[in-house]
């Protein structure tokens, strides 16, 4: 054998697990990346075949009279208002009564 031989079979020899750890980490990486590179493929095949499936579809519209909620949210509205004013007049005719009581127990 020649010198470069020799050289390079006693480097391999005493470097073995250092090679041989190198190359399994570029298998490993090379597979990673492989599988990667599979799963983004598949995932956008079944994307795009899920859009072209969803815009097959017919897209029913319906309309809704929202006229009636919105009559009714007003009527709860003004019965709102107006138990309002009932309690504050409720209220100043209870303060007049309190002022009234206070006067006379004097």
């Amino acid at each position: 054998m020649s010198q470069q031989k020799v050289d390079r079979h006693k480097y391999e020899k005493t470097h073995r697990r250092e090679i041989h750890r190198k190359n399994k980490i570029k298998s490993i990486i090379t597979y990673l990346v492989v599988v990667l590179v599979l799963v983004a493929s598949i995932s956008w095949i079944a994307y795009s075949g899920y859009n072209k499936h969803q815009a097959s579809i017919p897209r029913t519209e319906v309309e809704v009279d929202v006229t009636a909620l919105t009559s009714a949210a007003t009527k709860v509205d003004e019965a709102g208002k107006d138990a309002e004013e009932t309690s504050e007049d409720t209220d100043e005719g209870e303060n007049e009564d309190k002022k009234s009581e206070e006067n006379t127990d004097k």
